[in-house]
């Protein structure tokens, strides 16, 4: 390429915004997983990151495997997924991700799919059984005797081969 050709394909790169960083330890620590391993506990304290960690995880994901992307994150109320869906928007929006209210999903230009859910009784995920996912997120119920959670569970594991265990 030479001058006025180049100064083209230049202008025609969009620039990039950074939607999401991981705070150095467990955040950095989630998106650097190895391959190998297909479970992670995330635990901590409420406000620690946990959540936001998970979905700045699945830009990533998404980015790596495109359509073979298909994630899923579950909470027992939907009261639970109200302010991660937000903060989804905030993050999946500048990326280009449509949020389709009705099935509590995202879509994202490459074809990846992200969906929330809510299981209010173990029953409930009776209508997730063989479906596969290339990622998993779940937040247990808080023990009741400590007060302390249990932690998030996202599966870390190449798409597609990695499929939810209920």
């Amino acid at each position: 390429m030479v001058g006025a050709d180049r100064d083209k394909a230049a202008a025609a790169v969009k620039p990039y915004t950074t939607v999401w960083k991981p705070q150095p330890g467990p955040q950095t620590d989630l998106l650097t997983c190895p391959a190998s391993i297909t479970e992670i506990f995330f635990g901590g304290a409420r406000g620690g990151g946990k959540t936001d960690g998970v979905l700045g995880e699945w830009i990533a994901h998404a980015s790596r495997y495109g359509k073979d992307a298909i994630g899923l994150m579950i909470r027992r109320e939907l009261t639970q997924l109200v302010e991660t869906i937000e903060r989804s928007r905030v993050l999946y929006t500048p990326l280009g991700a449509r949020y389709t209210t009705a099935e509590k999903m995202w879509a994202f230009p490459n074809g990846a799919r992200l969906r929330f859910a809510y299981l209010e009784r173990d029953a409930d995920a009776d209508a997730y059984q063989g479906h596969s996912y290339s990622r998993t997120s779940r937040r247990p119920a808080h023990s009741q005797a400590s007060g302390q959670s249990c932690g998030c569970r996202p599966h870390c594991g190449p798409a597609p081969a990695c499929q939810s265990v209920w």
